[in-house]
C-alpha cells in the first residue's frame, strides 16, 4: 500500500557519475532546456487567463488567492524561471553532488513547517505520479537508449534529471523564490501540472529523436521506435482518457469496443442516417444495420459477452443475473429522475451490448468528428468520465488494493453521467458524493493498520446500485443527448481539484493525528530537556508524517521511524542518560540523519535538526562527565489525554454499519446529525426520507459489540474504539476465568 513515488527506473549500484559535459549528455540537456523553457513561456503567458478562469468559478478566499497570484506572476516571473533552470541544470550537470554540512545551528533557530511541507510533498508526489503514469512508455524507452548509451560509448548520462520527478522538485524550489501561503503555492503547482507537465511526453519524445539522430538506438527497439513514432505523428491523436474509457468498453463488451478503437474510421457506415428502422427510438439515432443486434428481450449471440460476465444483470448493475421477458422488466432510472420517454423499446438490453454500442460511438467520433457531430455530448461525458478514474489510478494517495474497486464504478458512473444532465454541473449529486467519500476513505487508509478494502467494495455494491441507471434507460437517453457546454466541462473540473485537495487536507490532518497519538505515548511521563521539544515538533513530527503518509502505518518503514523516533527520545531523557554511552548517541545520530535522507527531508532542514540534536547530546555528556551542573531546564512530563465517550469523537458525513435493533438488520447509513444534547443520533442514505434514530447509549454498545463499525474512523476515535472493545473483552475473560476458578474450588477432590 506504498503511496511513495519512486524513480521510474531501476538504478543499480554504480560509481558515482562524473559531471554531465560529454557531448550526449549536453544534447540532451539543451534539447531539454529549449523544451522546457517554450513550455514555462506558455504557462506564464496563458496564467492570467488560466487563473481568472479559476477565480471566476471560485469563491471567497479561494476567488482572492487566484487573482493576487495573477499580480505576483507577472512581477516575479523572470524569477521563478531563472531559479527553474538553474535547479534543472545543476542537477542535470551534477547528479551525485552534496550539500556541503555547515556549522551547528542553534535549536532556536530550528524552524520546520511540517504541515506546509507536507502538503508540497503530497502535491509533488501526486503529480509525478500522474506523470509517471501517462508517459511510462517513453520514459522506459529513453532509459533503454540511456543504459545502451553507456554500455556502448562509454558516455554515462544520468536518467534521475530527466524524470518527472526531478522536474516537479525543480518547480517547487522555484517557487519558493516566492514567499507565499501554502494554498497559493498549490494553486501555482496546479498550473505547472496543468501546463508543463502534462505535456513532458512532447519532451521526452523529442529526446527519443534525438537520440536516434545521433545513432543511440538498440537493436530490439528499431521497429518498436519507428512505429511508435509513426502514432505519434498520426493525427488526431487518440487522449488518453478516451483510450482508457475505450479499453474498459471493450472489456465490458467482449472485445467489441476494442475492435472499433482499431476500425472505427472504416465502420462510419453504423452512424449514418438509417436506412430502415431498427428498434431505436422513432426520432432517430443509432440503428444497428439488419442482424447486427439481436432482438429486444433476446440473447445475445456467442462470443458478445467475455468469460466471467455470466453474471452481469441484463438489466443493470448488479452482482445477479437476471434474465426477463420483453415487456416484463422495469428498468431503474437515473437517481431521482423519471423514467425517459421510449426505455421500454430496449427491454432486454444489457451493459454489454450498451459498451458495445457506445465504444463504436466514441470510436467513430475520434476518427472523424466532424462527420459525428451527434456524438459529441456523448464523446465529451466519455472524456470527463475518464479524466476523472484515471485520475483515480494515477493518484499516489490511493493504495493499490482499492484501485481495483473503484475502477468497477467506472461504466456505471458514465451511465449516470449519460442519463442525468446535472451530473456534471451538480458537485452534490448523490454518485459524486459516493465516489469522493469511497475516494476520501482509501486515501486515508494509509494511516490505520485496517486495510478498508472489504468494507469499500461492501459500500459500493450496497449504494452504487441504487444511485446507476440501467442499460435500457442509457440507451433511450443518448438517442438525444443533451449538450455539454464549456462552463459545465470547468464546472466539472474544478470541482475535482477541489475534491482532490480536500482529500489532500483530510490525509496530511489524519496522517499528523496519528504521528501525534504515536508521539504522546512515547512522551507520556518522560523527563526532557525542555530544548527536546523543539526538536520533537519540528523534526520528529514532520518526519513521522512524512514516513506515515508515503508509506503506510502497515509499513516495516513507519515501524522502524516510530523506533527510531522513541531512540532519539530517550537519549535526550535526562532520568535515562546513563543508560546510553557517548558511542550510542552518536549512532543515534547518525540513524536519524540516514531516516531524513531516506524521506526526503530538505537537506539543510536535516543538518539543522542533527546539529540541535549533537547539542542537546554534548550537554548530556558534559553533565555526566561532571563538567557542567545538571541542565536545569527541564520540561513538564506530558499527561495522558483524557478519555471522552465514543460519540464525541463522531463525524458528519462519515459512513458506518448501522445495527438496526428493531429489525436485526445491518445497513450501510451515513451520519446526518449528532448534537450532544439530543437523544438520537440520526443516520441516513442520499434520501431526507430513509432514516434511521439511534440512542447515542445503543450505539455505543453496538459499536463497542462490533455489531456497528466505522468505515474510516480518524486516529483518535479508532484508538478509543480499539481501548474500548479490549476493555469489554478482557473484562468478559477475566469473569470467565472467574468462573472457571470457582467451578474447580467448588468441585470435590
Amino acid at each position: 500500500m506504498s503511496g511513495n513515488v519512486t524513480s521510474i527506473f531501476a538504478r543499480q549500484q554504480t560509481p558515482a557519475a562524473a559531471p554531465a559535459h560529454g557531448p550526449l549528455a549536453r544534447l540532451l540537456r539543451q534539447q531539454s532546456i529549449d523544451l522546457l523553457h517554450v513550455q514555462l513561456k506558455a504557462m506564464f503567458d496563458c496564467a492570467d487567463d488560466t487563473l481568472f478562469d479559476w477565480a471566476r468559478r471560485a469563491t471567497g478566499d479561494e476567488q482572492r488567492r487566484c487573482m493576487g497570484l495573477m499580480r505576483v506572476l507577472r512581477v516575479r516571473r523572470p524569477d521563478v524561471v531563472d531559479h527553474f533552470f538553474k535547479s534543472f541544470c545543476h542537477r542535470f550537470d551534477h547528479p551525485e553532488s552534496k550539500v556541503k554540512k555547515t556549522a551547528n545551528i542553534s535549536i532556536d533557530e530550528l524552524s520546520m513547517q511540517s504541515t506546509e511541507e507536507l502538503e508540497e510533498s503530497i502535491a509533488v508526489t501526486n503529480m509525478t505520479a500522474r506523470a509517471e503514469g501517462l508517459f511510462r512508455d517513453q520514459l522506459f524507452e529513453l532509459g533503454r537508449r540511456l543504459d545502451w548509451a553507456a554500455d556502448n560509448t562509454g558516455e554515462r548520462v544520468e536518467h534521475g534529471p530527466l524524470e518527472p520527478l526531478a522536474i516537479s522538485e525543480a518547480f517547487l524550489a522555484a517557487s519558493r523564490t516566492i514567499d507565499m501561503e501554502i494554498e497559493t503555492r498549490l494553486v501555482v503547482l496546479k498550473l505547472f501540472e496543468r501546463t508543463v507537465m502534462i505535456q513532458l511526453g512532447e519532451l521526452y519524445n523529442r529526446l527519443l529523436r534525438a537520440l536516434d539522430e545521433n545513432g543511440v538506438k538498440t537493436a530490439s527497439s528499431q521497429r518498436q521506435a519507428q512505429d511508435a513514432q509513426d502514432t505519434l505523428s498520426h493525427e488526431p491523436q487518440t487522449p488518453h482518457q478516451m483510450s482508457s474509457m475505450l479499453s474498459a468498453l471493450g472489456a465490458l463488451a467482449g472485445g467489441s469496443a476494442a475492435a472499433a478503437a482499431d476500425g472505427g474510421a472504416r465502420r462510419n457506415d453504423l452512424f449514418s442516417p438509417p436506412s430502415q428502422p431498427g428498434y431505436g427510438a422513432p426520432a432517430g439515432g443509432y440503428y444497428p444495420p439488419p442482424g447486427a443486434m439481436p432482438a429486444p428481450g433476446a440473447s445475445l449471440p456467442p462470443g458478445m459477452v467475455p468469460p466471467g460476465m455470466g453474471a452481469l444483470p441484463q438489466g443493470g448493475y448488479g452482482p445477479t443475473a437476471f434474465v426477463a421477458p420483453p415487456g416484463a422488466y422495469t428498468p431503474t432510472g437515473a437517481y431521482g429522475l423519471p423514467l425517459p420517454p421510449g426505455y421500454a423499446a430496449y427491454a432486454g438490453y444489457t451493459d454489454a451490448r450498451l459498451a458495445s454500442e457506445l465504444g463504436e460511438r466514441l470510436s467513430s467520433w475520434l476518427h472523424q468528428p466532424q462527420n459525428n457531430t451527434a456524438q459529441e455530448p456523448i464523446a465529451k461525458r466519455a472524456e470527463l468520465i475518464g479524466h476523472m478514474f484515471d485520475g483515480f489510478q494515477n493518484d499516489a494517495a490511493l493504495p493499490e488494493s482499492v484501485k481495483p474497486v473503484l475502477e468497477t464504478l467506472r461504466f456505471p458512473v458514465l451511465k449516470a453521467a449519460l442519463s442525468d444532465p446535472a451530473f456534471l454541473t451538480n458537485g452534490q449529486h448523490p454518485l459524486r458524493v459516493l465516489l469522493n467519500d469511497l475516494a476520501a476513505t482509501a486515501s486515508s487508509a494509509r494511516t490505520s493498520s485496517h486495510d478498508p478494502t472489504a468494507d469499500l467494495q461492501a459500500l459500493k455494491d450496497a449504494m452504487a446500485p441504487l444511485l446507476t441507471p440501467d442499460a435500457p434507460v442509457v440507451r433511450a437517453n443518448i438517442d438525444s443527448p443533451a449538450p455539454v457546454t464549456d462552463e459545465a466541462v470547468q464546472s466539472f473540473l474544478g470541482q475535482m481539484d477541489e475534491d482532490a485537495a480536500q482529500r489532500r487536507k483530510v490525509i496530511v490532518q489524519r496522517g499528523m493525528q496519528r504521528v501525534d497519538e504515536e508521539l504522546g505515548r512515547v512522551l507520556e511521563s518522560r523527563e526532557l530537556l525542555a530544548t527536546a521539544e523543539l526538536l520533537i515538533d519540528r523534526a520528529l513530527r514532520p518526519f513521522l508524517g512524512l514516513t506515515l503518509l508515503r508509506h503506510s502505518a502497515v509499513s516495516p518503514l513507519w515501524t522502524q521511524s516510530l523506533n527510531l523516533a522513541e531512540r532519539v527520545i530517550r537519549s535526550v531523557e535526562l532520568a535515562r542518560a546513563a543508560e546510553f554511552s557517548n558511542s550510542d548517541r552518536a549512532t543515534v545520530r547518525d540513524d536519524l540523519e540516514d531516516a531524513l535522507v531516506l524521506e526526503r527531508m530538505p537537506r539543510e532542514r536535516n543538518q539543522e535538526a542533527i546539529s540541535s540534536l549533537k547539542a542537546l547530546h554534548n550537554e548530556i555528556e558534559a553533565y555526566l562527565e561532571k563538567k557542567a551542573p545538571a541542565p536545569k531546564a527541564v520540561a513538564k512530563p506530558r499527561e495522558p489525554a483524557k478519555k471522552k465517550a465514543l460519540r464525541d469523537f463522531l463525524t458528519l458525513g462519515a459512513w458506518f454499519r448501522v445495527f438496526n435493533r428493531k429489525t436485526g438488520e445491518t445497513h450501510w447509513m451515513r451520519l446526518l446529525e449528532h448534537e450532544p444534547d439530543v437523544d438520537f443520533i440520526v443516520f441516513g442514505g442520499f434520501d431526507a426520507e430513509n432514516r434511521l434514530l439511534v440512542p447515542p447509549k445503543d450505539f455505543e454498545e453496538d459499536l463497542v459489540s462490533r455489531r456497528s463499525d466505522p468505515l474510516d474512523p480518524p486516529p483518535a476515535f479508532e484508538s478509543a474504539l480499539a481501548a474500548a472493545r479490549r476493555q469489554v473483552e478482557d473484562a468478559a475473560s477475566d469473569a470467565i476465568s472467574a468462573s472457571q476458578a470457582r467451578t474447580e474450588a467448588q468441585s470435590p477432590v
